[in-house]
């Protein structure tokens, strides 16, 4: 029973529409309406919970007034039928719908919508350019996607099943109560007009607080997750008191927003209490002066004085439950800073589909300056052949600041000069889509080279004796370039076999060293270089 309603949705199908709309009301009902039928449902099975709860109350004050009215001996006698009746609503109409109720919720909608928003949420952030990334802590982006789902599917549940629930069940009180007499449902209108003002005044300022809470948490856990993402540059570089400050900052922030948000909820709390104790003492009155001037029945005293309390014991929860809301409310404007954003580096309308003979990468006449009209890269042209690897190599012998990440955004085609073709492969025309392009050509991040593998260090027989009969010392074997030592070098000699295992390994994209210990510890090794592969 139980797979039967894990199944009724799959958290990883595809997304209708990719693109989250904007506007809050827009964002919530677009994840809402692929789980409409779910939600119906437990719309549906709160309405049946609740109407069978208010009849407990009306039981109660039923055999009350059975046992007040009639001998011991012939209670059973006539009144079985309603006493059975009573037996088979509390023994088995009630468990069933409470039953349905939580596996519509639990099974059906808990981790499958969660989920499911999550990995939409991940799959549309996922596909934004790289200065989006760039511009923000990954564990704030991290945390937003992660929280936006439960804050949505949480939402609706409350929604659902306390706020609808106390609408019923409080509506079915006035009914019951007004049928006996109408003075007597006096004090549950009352509260309830004391209740709507008191989420009037008091929640949408806890809706706020929680949102600012709720970046100061995202904040807090962006800069734990910058210090973790970067240890390798604080354990060598970062001073403890300057770290211990920055995350210290963070903390001290999160902690006020949090005592501002916190005073609120002791204050709604106080004022609820008071209400609740004003509606429960009105109640029991009023019944029993009602009761004593002979215009109700002791049966309907006995009703009223549950009825109230069971209002008193649901509206505490109702009340922390719409206080939850406004704060996923906050979750949700929050997640929507990062998520409903459009994706600014997109295809082109008429991007064909990358077909792919063999594998060869030209580039012609670019210019690459991270937005400036000068800087890394002029009038480059070069020619990347199937199998080849290709070195970005520095005037000191080391590889080019930042030459990794300059090919990898001119080969992904990041930003194409107007005046200029991008790479790609001979004989195609157009410009092909990114992720294609991506599937059929990558680049093997830095990974180490062993010393004697390095393109300016002098094969093997090239050797010069010292004038004093010393040691051979090491004659530079350089390689003319029209562009000089900062243009691309193709590594020759033992470069071309250099790690051969790492290239039948290709790493992750997000890796940006080899992943196997002994592929790192070598012995000395140096950083390695930009390579292609097909």
């Amino acid at each position: 029973m139980f797979s039967l309603f894990e199944r009724l949705l799959k958290p990883t199908d595809p997304p209708e529409q990719a693109e989250p709309p904007p506007g809050f009301v827009a964002f919530f009902w677009h994840f809402a309406r692929q789980a409409k039928g779910l939600f119906a449902a437990l719309f549906a099975a709160g309405l049946v919970v609740a109407l069978l709860d208010s009849t407990i109350p009306v039981f109660m004050g039923r055999i009350v007034t059975l046992i007040t009215a009639s001998p011991p001996d012939e209670l059973f006698a006539k009144f079985w039928p309603h006493l059975l009746g009573m037996a088979v609503v509390l023994l088995i109409a009630r468990p069933i719908a409470l039953t349905a109720q939580n596996l519509i919720a639990n099974q059906a909608i808990s981790a499958n919508v969660s989920n499911r928003i999550r990995w939409q949420n991940h799959w549309y952030v996922v596909r934004q350019s790289w200065a989006f990334f760039q511009n923000d802590f990954a564990g704030r982006i991290a945390n937003r996607v992660m929280q936006t789902g439960p804050a949505i599917r949480e939402t609706l549940v409350a929604l659902l099943t306390s706020v609808w629930y106390i609408l019923v069940y409080g509506t079915s009180a006035l009914i019951l109560l007004a049928s006996a007499d109408p003075v007597l449902a006096l004090p549950v209108a009352l509260w309830f007009l004391g209740y709507l003002l008191m989420l009037r005044v008091l929640v949408p300022r806890m809706r706020d607080r929680s949102k600012a809470v709720s970046e100061g948490r995202s904040l807090l856990t962006g800069r734990i997750v910058d210090s973790y993402t970067n240890i390798l540059t604080v354990k060598l570089f970062a001073r403890a008191r300057e770290e211990d400050a920055y995350v210290r900052d963070a903390i001290d922030h999160h902690t006020k927003l949090f005592y501002r948000s916190l005073r609120l909820n002791t204050l709604f709390g106080f004022c609820l209490s008071s209400l609740n104790a004003l509606m429960v003492t009105g109640t029991g009155a009023l019944a029993l002066i009602l009761w004593t001037r002979g215009k109700v029945e002791v049966g309907t005293v006995a009703m009223a004085l549950p009825l109230a309390w069971q209002i008193v014991n649901i509206a505490g929860w109702v009340a922390w439950q719409i206080t939850s809301i406004f704060e996923n409310v906050g979750v949700i404007q929050e997640g929507m800073m990062t998520i409903a954003r459009p994706i600014t580096l997109t295809d082109r309308p008429d991007a064909p589909t990358l077909k792919v003979a063999r594998g060869e990468i030209r580039f012609e006449d670019v210019r690459f300056g991270y937005g400036r009209e000068s800087g890394v890269i002029d009038d480059l042209t070069l020619t990347v052949r199937p199998g080849e690897k290709i070195g970005l190599i520095g005037r000191s012998g080391g590889q080019v600041d930042g030459g990794q990440s300059a090919a990898a955004l001119l080969r992904s085609r990041r930003r194409p000069h107007p005046d200029r073709r991008p790479g790609h492969r001979r004989g195609h025309a157009g410009e092909p889509a990114r992720a294609n392009f991506r599937g059929h050509a990558g680049h093997l991040a830095a990974a180490p080279l062993h010393s004697r593998q390095h393109p300016l260090w002098p094969a093997l027989g090239q050797r010069a004796r010292s004038p004093r009969g010393g040691r051979a010392r090491p004659r530079p074997r350089l390689h003319h370039h029209p562009g000089g030592l900062a243009g691309p070098a193709r590594l020759r000699g033992p470069c071309r076999r250099a790690r051969g295992k790492t290239l039948r390994r290709p790493a992750p994209a997000h890796c940006h060293r080899a992943g196997h210990l002994e592929e790192r510890a070598h012995p000395g090794a140096r950083r390695g270089h930009l390579r292609a592969r097909f």
